[in-house]
């Protein structure tokens, strides 16, 4: 069982060209026009930086107003399968567009003598959301947990976003 922690935001690893990556991570960085690694995508794409890792940027990023949606998800996992259930709630009384996205991480891996935490394991949801002033949607999902990842230490990061920003524009956010 995962609980939703209100105001907080994870840090999740896509891994090109190493023994964590997946081709979803490298269609990742397909979207993201990555070029160099590493390369540091806030708050869904919505600014990009190759390089450093920029705390300020995140800071900056973590500030900007945003449309307040309330999102819960619930997992559990039987032997090698993942089920989960979630919902996402309007909180600003005003109609959501948007979009549900659901990643399974996880924590614990080692290479290297380093131990590596939120490394993206796999997508499993990308839903377009529609929600009514203070309307509410429910999701779910599953997934056949493969063999190279271990079950006990997988996390699920799900992400309510709006798909057009406050400005009209159209990105990844």
């Amino acid at each position: 069982r995962q609980m939703c922690i209100r105001d907080s935001f994870y840090i999740v690893e896509f891994h090109v060209a190493d023994e964590w990556d997946t081709e979803y991570g490298m269609l990742k960085a397909k979207e993201y026009d990555t070029t160099l690694v590493p390369t540091y995508a806030y708050d869904a794409g919505y600014s990009i930086k190759i390089g450093s890792f920029d705390k300020e940027r995140l800071e900056e990023t973590g500030r900007r107003a945003v449309h307040r949606t309330t999102l819960a998800i619930q997992k559990n996992i039987q032997e090698r399968q993942l089920t989960f259930n979630g919902s996402v709630r309007e909180e600003d009384g005003k109609i959501f567009n948007g979009r549900i996205e659901v990643v399974a991480a996880e924590n614990g891996l080692q290479s290297k003598g380093i131990t590596w935490n939120f490394v993206f394991r796999a997508r499993l949801l990308r839903q377009d959301v529609s929600l009514s002033q203070n309307g509410y949607a429910i999701f779910s999902g599953a997934w056949s947990i493969p063999n190279n990842v271990n079950p006990t230490n997988v996390v699920l990061i799900a992400v309510v976003l709006d798909t057009v920003d406050r400005a009209g524009n159209r990105g990844h956010f």
